[in-house]
């Protein structure tokens, strides 16, 4: 795979995969092979519980060596997915009629990621804790040591710069993306000693309406929460890195809502601005030691994320370990839901057991079918229900083929006739095919599909039985009833022979005539066989040399006639309409 977008345009044009939006997912393969790929063809699938495919296949034409093609398919994002759910697409390629085949995987994320952690902080002291605390949130967080490519995937960015002499300090071209980040409407919150007074302020600096006061030393001790503000009532005892530590105080509208107690001096400050929203401080969040209710950093890590508007709200969501399988297999579902939940209600169509209240259950399908699968997960007072219709499909092995057809009659000495083809109504579910000739000295028989072909051994004499079974991921059917084939060696029959027989009218309608030279009837055998080989008509010790033969009731088809004596063999074909 070469490239993959999201085209977006009939939605909100921002290029990603957002929740009740359908968008075209065009991808671009490349021919890096020393041969041409010819009418490459495209599959998707996804066990994402959010995603349905519109439109799951493609055609991306035939590619040269080095030549490019795209193709479109087309998913819908179900409308409550959570925002930062991540997504996989799987993508099936075959091409030059099944010999190449290739699969590739991507990866999305419907909606924005809610936070992202940049922890450029030489001792890491507070990225770990952060993601900790805002997990134990019900939202999940990206952890990242260097600033990602794109900022715009993120509703908010946590930053972490660090003390002195373990600090990072930000250039300005990392706070130029920061401050296009706030303009875009995002929320970010920065902490470091020294980025607010020591260090060279960079553009993303004014927008925290921080006033940096002064360096500051190494005397940070408690931290008291602010009275009127989201921190009231919390105090933190400090013990993380504290080293010339920056004096800062807000610029209103931003308030100030951490403050040393001795010396009294400011650590944090927030401003929302209205389009965006910032948390600036000095000390490090890992630095605080949780004491009793309200001071724990979960707590104050929930007032920061409401303060972004970040809630984790109750919201039912699973994915399952997969979603195609065959009869008598298991499939591991996962919760996936936020909010505070306490229980888990599950309903398996078609599965056992039929019911679950564990949070991640194993069911198994004994039947073959297409299953919803239903999650309702309540956090004490509120519920929240996830159905995804047909979600589970569950396979059975194919149907036994049906009886092969074909030429039932061969005379083995006759070049013309030594190859033969057969075939077979397809099997429902089927993959492939697997084809059987017995004796295996009577030939060899090629052939996966529903046609296959016999190469019959020359002058080889005898019944040969041809059938065949139908196989996918699941198993294997039983083989087809046999069709009964008769080899002869046509020995002793005149250049002529078969122009001295006559058979009319051929087409017909079920009633015909033979008619034989003397030399060639006395003695003879008549047997007529259907296209499955089975004899439907039979007459020996012929007397006469014009035989009328009436086939009452017998289905419009093709139909092998079998004349012997003692001196030859011949084979001659009808058709009854």
């Amino acid at each position: 795979m070469y490239d993959y977008v999201i085209d977006d345009s009939n939605g909100n044009n921002n290029g990603k995969i957002d929740p009740g939006e359908t968008v075209d997912l065009i991808v671009t393969l490349k021919n890096n092979g020393d041969v041409a790929a010819e009418n490459i063809s495209g599959e998707i699938s996804t066990t994402s519980a959010y995603l349905a495919i519109v439109a799951g296949t493609a055609d991306f034409g035939t590619l040269a060596q080095g030549e490019t093609g795209e193709g479109t398919f087309t998913v819908t994002a179900n409308a409550s997915t959570p925002a930062g759910q991540p997504a996989g697409i799987d993508l099936d390629v075959t091409s030059n009629g099944g010999t190449y085949t290739n699969n590739f995987s991507m990866n999305f994320v419907i909606g924005q990621i809610p936070v992202v952690i940049i922890d450029m902080d030489g001792n890491t002291n507070s990225g770990s804790a952060m993601q900790a605390a805002i997990e134990a949130n019900g939202l999940s967080a990206e952890y990242t040591t260097s600033f990602p490519a794109s900022l715009d995937i993120y509703s908010s960015i946590f930053v972490c710069l660090g003390i002195y002499s373990d600090n990072h300090t930000l250039s300005a071209s990392e706070g130029q993306a920061l401050a296009d980040f706030l303009n875009n409407g995002g929320s970010l919150y920065m902490e470091g000693g020294d980025t607010w007074y020591y260090d060279a302020s960079t553009p993303v600096h004014p927008m925290f309406n921080i006033n940096p006061e002064s360096d500051g030393s190494s005397d940070l001790s408690t931290i008291l929460g602010q009275s009127g503000t989201f921190t009231e009532g919390m105090s933190f005892n400090y013990n993380g890195d504290n080293s010339w530590i920056d004096h800062i105080s807000p610029i209103s509208p931003a308030v100030l809502i951490f403050e040393n107690q001795n010396p009294s001096y400011g650590t944090a400050v927030a401003f929302d601005e209205g389009s965006y929203k910032t948390i600036g401080a000095s000390h490090e969040f890992g630095g605080l030691t949780d004491g009793s209710s309200p001071s724990t950093k979960e707590e104050l890590m929930a007032e920061y994320l409401n303060f972004f508007g970040l809630t984790a709200s109750l919201q039912a969501s699973f994915s399952a370990s997969t979603t195609d399988i065959c009869e008598e297999e298991t499939i591991e579902f996962t919760d996936l839901s936020t909010g505070d939940i306490i229980t888990w209600e599950w309903t398996f169509e078609g599965g056992t057991p039929g019911t679950s209240n564990m949070e991640n259950p194993t069911i198994m399908y004994y039947n073959s079918g297409s299953f919803d699968v239903t999650l309702t997960v309540s956090d004490g007072t509120n519920t929240s229900m996830l159905t995804l219709d047909d979600y589970i499909t569950v396979n059975t092995v194919p149907d036994i083929p049906a009886i092969p057809e074909g030429e039932t009659i061969v005379c083995s000495n006759n070049p013309e006739m030594l190859t033969q083809e057969y075939t077979t109504t397809g099997s429902v579910n089927a993959i492939t095919y697997e084809w059987l000739l017995e004796p295996a000295e009577a030939g060899e028989i090629t052939g996966s599909e529903t046609s296959a072909t016999v190469n019959y051994t020359e002058f080889w004499e005898g019944d040969v039985t041809i059938s065949v079974k139908a196989i996918n991921d699941c198993g294997e059917s039983d083989y087809s009833e046999t069709l009964s084939v008769e080899c002869y060696v046509c020995e002793g029959i005149e250049e002529d022979a078969l122009t001295r027989i006559k058979i009319y009218p051929n087409p017909n309608n079920g009633s015909f005539v033979i008619n034989m030279d003397e030399a060639d009837y006395i003695g003879s055998s008549i047997k007529i066989y259907n296209s499955v080989g089975e004899v439907i008509y039979e007459q020996n010790d012929i007397k006469t040399s014009l035989i009328n033969i009436s086939l009452a009731d017998t289905n419009a088809g093709l139909y092998y006639i079998l004349i012997k004596n003692d001196k030859s063999v011949v084979n001659k074909k009808i058709i009854i309409n």
